[in-house]
């Protein structure tokens, strides 16, 4: 993929096309799926993902986080800590 920016950074509104081998409508050719949908990383990351379980999605909570001020209160987890924490769990 090649984004062109002037910060550099690759755009937030951005989708993945998908083209599957039997579509169901011919005139449809593709399916957009979200960079926030929870399917995106099973398909991106198959050997992190090996029974196709869902990946991270927003709003998701974590109630055991510590946030800035050391409360236990509930936040929602970002997708930054997902990932750090999913090759945390799988780095040998």
């Amino acid at each position: 993929m090649v984004f062109v920016n002037s910060d550099g950074e690759p755009p937030f509104e951005r989708d993945i096309r998908v083209y599957p081998l039997n579509p169901e409508t011919p005139q449809q050719p593709f399916i957009n799926i979200n960079i926030l949908s929870s399917n995106l990383d099973p398909m991106a990351y198959p050997i992190l993902f090996p029974y196709g379980e869902p990946g991270w999605q927003p709003n998701w909570r974590c109630e055991s986080y510590q946030g800035a001020q050391g409360n236990q209160s509930r936040v929602n987890l970002t997708m930054l800590q997902y990932k750090s924490a999913l090759t945390e769990t799988t780095s040998i």
